[in-house]
């Protein structure tokens, strides 16, 4: 069944959400920390937006994180006190490990580009949704915030600089979840795994030696997988909560690399997503218990002989959003919008964690699939984005509430 299209819904104008999505995804808003000499960084993106954004009639302002980098926000001011805050992040990996990322491209419905996920699909359904709220001439009883931020893909201090100043009672973050209502998110823990060995001649090195850095560090890696707090999965409202695991190599310090000669040295970032409790304090001890049982296995493997020691870079929990008045508006919006709802779990540490460390309910919510961003093949389904325009706007009106039509 499709749902009829009424009120704010009708207002979602389909063609000016898809030149949107094509004109964000033309520009390569590369975070500075990962761009080549051809990727810009948010600067353009910004000016590109406040133009457009001050050209819909909304209340523009940019908010300087750091020399040079700023957020963008909008608003449209009701009478009363709540504030529902929409944030989406402007910055995207690069595009040098995909063809064409800033040449998008339409093949069966699927927009191909770098971002068309993570998160310009979400990005412009945001701001149409915002449009059409504005056109609809709907008074809003209560504030609408959309936060256009950088640096998701780093650090998060887009959001960070944004909740200094404000204090949201509610946000929905349009991260890809395939247009299902992601309760739950991942936290993180980043490491380095240091390996020390000598060198020698590949052919003698024996089984269970230690001369190989290299060798070390595989058996390291491999047993992690196998490790109970690791393989450990967590549910929350039927809805499965794996915790993930990635490496990748930093540096080997060696000429060459080769099985006839051992690796003196290696070294590997390690990302393990970890599953949340149920509170912040929960979802903490969680994390602790994983670095604990990490810390023990590198002693044992010291004990028996290497040299490897651990390096933690970074950690953040993750959250699961408890069911409330604020959750269950949205679901009966998604029931309107698309004829049901189901819940999602959001895989990547994205920036709800900082809201929900606020004490602002949070949600995720958007068009797309998180397993594409990053990739060399991402793309959005046009339809799951402008589904997503009118979920939002339809959102928007049953969150905050509404007076006669002006």
């Amino acid at each position: 069944m499709v749902p009829k299209l009424s009120g704010v819904t009708s207002k979602v104008n389909d063609a000016e959400l898809e030149k949107l999505l094509f004109d964000l995804i033309r520009i390569p808003s590369v975070n500075p920390n990962f761009k080549t000499e051809d990727e810009l960084g948010e600067s353009q993106i910004v000016e590109f937006l406040e133009k457009k954004m001050t050209g819909y009639g909304f209340e523009v302002e940019r908010q300087e994180v750091e020399s040079g980098r700023w957020n963008l926000i909008a608003r449209i001011r009701g009478d009363g006190q709540k504030m529902l805050v929409l944030n989406g992040h402007l910055d995207t990996v690069t595009g040098a490990n995909m063809p064409d990322a800033f040449n998008p491209k339409i093949e069966h419905g699927k927009l191909y580009g770098r971002g068309t996920s993570d998160m310009k699909g979400g990005i412009a359904a945001m701001i149409e949704a915002v449009k059409a709220v504005k056109t609809s001439g709907v008074k809003l009883n209560d504030n609408l915030v959309l936060s256009l931020v950088i640096d998701e893909e780093e650090a998060g201090t887009g959001t960070q600089k944004f909740l200094e100043k404000e204090k949201p009672d509610y946000a929905i973050i349009g991260e890809p979840t395939q247009n299902e209502i992601g309760l739950a998110q991942a936290g993180y823990v980043d490491l380095n795994l240091h390996c020390e060995g000598k060198i020698q001649h590949g052919s003698t090195l024996k089984i269970g030696d230690n001369s190989s850095a290299y060798v070390n560090a595989t058996r390291f890696l491999n047993e992690i997988l196998e490790l109970p707090t690791v393989r450990k999965v967590r549910r929350y409202l039927d809805v499965e909560m794996p915790n993930t695991v990635n490496f990748c190599p930093v540096d080997q310090r060696t000429f060459t690399s080769y099985a006839w000669m051992t690796v003196d040295h290696y070294e590997a970032n390690i990302l393990i997503g970890v599953a949340p409790g149920k509170t912040a304090t929960e979802s903490d001890q969680i994390i602790d218990d994983v670095l604990s049982e990490l810390k023990d296995f590198i002693d044992n493997s010291n004990r028996a002989g290497q040299q490897n020691k651990l390096t933690l870079n970074s950690k953040l929990h993750g959250f699961i959003q408890p069911k409330d008045e604020f959750v269950e508006k949205f679901e009966r919006t998604t029931d309107e919008t698309q004829g049901d709802h189901k819940y999602a779990y959001v895989l990547s540490q994205c920036d709800g964690t900082f809201f929900y460390d606020k004490g602002t309910p949070t949600l995720y919510y958007g068009p797309g699939s998180m397993e594409l961003g990053h990739s060399s093949n991402e793309y959005v389904d046009l339809s799951e984005v402008k589904e997503a325009a009118r979920t939002y706007a339809q959102a928007i009106v049953n969150i905050l509430g509404t007076n006669e039509t002006s």
